[in-house]
């Protein structure tokens, strides 16, 4: 057996004697020994293994893009958040979760007056914010501060999240 398949369907995988797993969100790749496969393969293969794994499950399979800040209306009100943005991967269809969070400086500092606008995509969260909650519950460490979430999201894209949506209507 090879150490890294040239090709990347599950079945042909299967039958290769390869194991194809999702565990707590991580997509895993394992040889008949138990070993991974090289993470530049995976790497490579992954959109394609992702989509499908979907369809042979049934399953919507979402995988983060992005984030971005803002001030988002809510009634008459501009409240400050974070939006994480995925795409399902089946459909490329995009989706997002937003999240409360602080765009302006909480106190003075060398650079800024107290709530002065953060720099761009900066932003920080508290300790029992619903992105903590979310960020714990995919198994991730917390950053040294609260303040360093903005450099620690590019970890969600290691991360398969499937879902199933409630929407309330009011």
């Amino acid at each position: 057996m090879q150490n890294n398949p040239t090709y990347c369907l599950p079945e042909t995988l299967f039958r290769d004697g390869y194991r194809v797993a999702v565990n707590c969100g991580r997509l895993l790749v394992l040889q008949s020994n138990g070993e991974s496969i090289d993470g530049l393969w995976l790497k490579k293969n992954r959109q394609k293994l992702v989509t499908e794994l979907a369809r042979l499950t049934g399953k919507s399979i979402f995988q983060y893009s992005h984030f971005s800040t803002g001030r988002y209306s809510i009634g008459e009100r501009l409240l400050p958040g974070v939006t994480l943005s995925y795409f399902e991967g089946l459909t490329d269809r995009p989706y997002r979760m937003c999240f409360n969070a602080e765009l302006t400086y909480a106190r003075a500092t060398a650079k800024a007056k107290k709530g002065q606008n953060l720099p761009p995509k900066h932003f920080r969260v508290k300790q029992r914010s619903a992105l903590v909650s979310y960020w714990e519950k995919l198994g991730f460490s917390l950053p040294r501060r609260f303040s360093e979430f903005h450099e620690h999201l590019g970890k969600l894209g290691e991360v398969l999240i499937t879902a199933e949506w409630i929407m309330a209507y009011r």
